[in-house]
C-alpha cells in the first residue's frame, strides 16, 4: 500500500534547526517521513532560502519535495502574522498541486497559513498552532500600551474562523488547548507535545561558579517577537541592574535573525555578547551559570527552556516563560513576578552557590520527565490519521474577506 500523501505548509524550512519551532518541525517531519509521502511548501519572506539549503532540508528530513514560496506584504488590513506570510501565488499553486496528484490531507502550521489554502477543499486540514497568536497580540498591547500594527480583537476573529474550519487541531499545552475547545466543542483539539531528547542529559551538571566570571545566558529566535522583546528587556532593564550587584557577570545571547537594531544594542552593551545559528545549543547552554528567560509575552511551551533543562542550567524565569510545564518540571524553576524583580533575584542566587547548585540538579532531574520527539511522533501521528479517516471538506475564509463569526 502507497504511504499517504501529505502537503505540508509552513513557513519556515525546518532545517537547520536554528529556532524552537525549526526544532519541532525537524524532529517531527524526519520521523514521519518514513512513513508518509510528505511535500513540504514554505511561504514566507525567504530571500535567505538558496537551492542550497533547499536541498540540504530535503536529505536532513527525508521529505519528497520542497516548494519555496515568496510573500509579500500588500494586505493592510490583515492581523500581522497573516500579512506577513501572504502571498498571491500561494492559492493558485496550492489549487495546481491538489489538482494534479491525489493528496490524503493538508497540515498547516499557523492559522495565517489558512489564507494560502483555496475555497473548497476535498482533502481535510490539520491546523496545527504553536501558540494563540491573537493572545500574544494580546500580550504585546498590555505590556507595552500600544497595539500591534491591527487590534488584537480582529486577529482573534480571523484565528477563531480558522479553528472552525480545520478538520483537526493541534496544539502543543493543555493552556491553549483549553482556549481551542471553548471554541470548537463539538471537535475538540489535541495536545500535541514537543520533546527534549535532541539536548542529551548529562550525569552531573559541569562543574560552575568556580571561574572568575559568571555567565547568565538567554535562548531564542530573536525575528520572533516575543523572543526579541526578551532579548531587548534583558539588556536594558535587568543587565545594567545585574551588573551592579555582579560586575564580573558576562551575558551570551544565544539564537538566529537579530535584527540590525538589536546587534548594534548588543555591541552597545557592557560584557555582553551574541552567539548565532548554533544548530546544537547543548555545549553553549552547559557554559552558562544561569539561564535567565525574561519573557514577558507568551503561549504555548518554551522548547528553549526544555534545552535548558537538559543542559542543566539553573532557571530563573518569568511565568510567561514558565508557560504550558508540568508541576514538577516547574518546580525546577524559580519563577520571578513581577519581571522587574529578576535582576534582584540572579543576584541572590549568584550570592548563594549551593542554592545554585540545587537549581542545576534539579534541572538535570526535570529534564528526564519531559516527553520525548518519538512520543510527539506519535501524537502528530494520531492527529493526521484523525483527519484522513474522516475526511471532512472544508471551506477557508477568503483572504480579502471577513472573518466568519458564529
Amino acid at each position: 500500500m502507497s504511504p499517504r500523501r501529505v502537503l505540508y505548509v509552513t513557513n519556515q524550512l525546518p532545517y537547520p534547526p536554528w529556532s524552537g519551532g525549526q526544532r519541532r518541525e525537524y524532529e517531527v517531519i524526519r520521523r514521519l517521513s518514513a512513513d508518509y509521502e510528505i511535500h513540504l511548501m514554505t511561504i514566507g519572506r525567504l530571500a535567505r532560502y538558496s537551492q542550497v539549503s533547499v536541498n540540504a532540508a530535503v536529505a536532513a528530513t527525508g521529505v519528497a519535495s520542497v516548494t519555496v514560496v515568496p510573500s509579500t506584504d500588500a494586505i493592510p488590513h490583515l492581523p500581522p502574522r497573516m500579512r506577513e506570510h501572504y502571498s498571491p501565488f500561494a492559492r493558485p499553486m496550492i489549487g495546481s498541486m491538489l489538482s494534479q496528484s491525489k493528496f490524503d490531507l493538508v497540515h498547516v502550521e499557523g492559522f495565517f497559513h489558512m489564507q494560502s489554502l483555496p475555497e473548497e477543499l476535498i482533502e481535510p486540514v490539520v491546523l496545527l498552532e504553536e501558540n494563540i497568536e491573537f493572545d500574544l497580540q494580546r500580550q504585546y498591547e498590555a505590556v507595552t500600551g500600544n497595539p500591534y500594527q491591527l487590534d488584537w480583537r480582529a486577529c482573534r476573529d480571523y484565528e477563531v474562523a480558522a479553528w472552525r474550519q480545520a478538520a483537526v487541531i493541534g496544539v502543543v499545552s493543555e493552556e491553549d488547548l483549553a482556549s481551542v475547545n471553548a471554541v470548537r466543542t463539538s471537535r475538540p483539539g489535541m495536545v500535541v507535545p514537543l520533546g527534549a531528547d535532541h539536548i542529551v542529559a548529562s550525569g552531573s551538571p559541569p562543574p560552575r561558579l568556580e571561574r572568575e566570571t559568571v555567565t547568565i545566558g538567554f535562548l531564542g529566535n530573536f525575528r520572533w517577537l516575543p523572543s526579541e522583546d526578551a532579548a531587548r528587556y534583558l539588556i536594558c532593564h535587568v543587565w545594567s541592574a545585574l551588573l551592579g550587584a555582579v560586575p564580573h557577570a558576562r551575558l551570551t545571547l544565544i539564537g538566529a535573525g537579530a535584527s540590525k537594531e538589536l546587534r548594534s544594542l548588543i555591541a552597545d552593551t557592557p560584557q555582553t555578547m551574541l552567539a548565532e545559528n548554533i544548530e546544537d545549543v547543548g555545549p553553549q547552554l552547559r557554559t552558562l551559570d544561569m539561564f535567565c528567560c525574561p519573557l514577558r509575552i507568551g503561549g504555548g511551551v518554551k522548547i528553549k527552556i526544555y534545552e535548558a533543562l537538559a543542559a542543566g542550567c539553573a532557571i530563573v524565569s518569568t511565568p510567561q516563560g514558565a508557560q504550558g510545564l508540568a508541576e514538577a518540571v516547574r518546580d525546577a524553576l524559580i519563577v520571578v513576578d513581577p519581571v522587574d524583580r529578576l535582576a534582584g533575584k540572579m543576584a541572590d542566587l549568584i550570592g548563594d552557590p549551593g542554592h545554585l547548585r540545587s537549581l542545576q540538579h534539579r534541572a538535570l532531574h526535570a529534564s528526564t520527565l519531559l516527553p520525548t520527539w518519538d512520543t510527539a511522533t506519535v501524537w502528530q501521528r494520531s492527529l493526521w490519521e484523525a483527519a484522513a479517516a474522516g475526511q471532512p471538506s472544508l471551506k477557508t475564509t477568503s483572504t480579502h474577506g471577513e472573518a466568519i463569526n458564529e
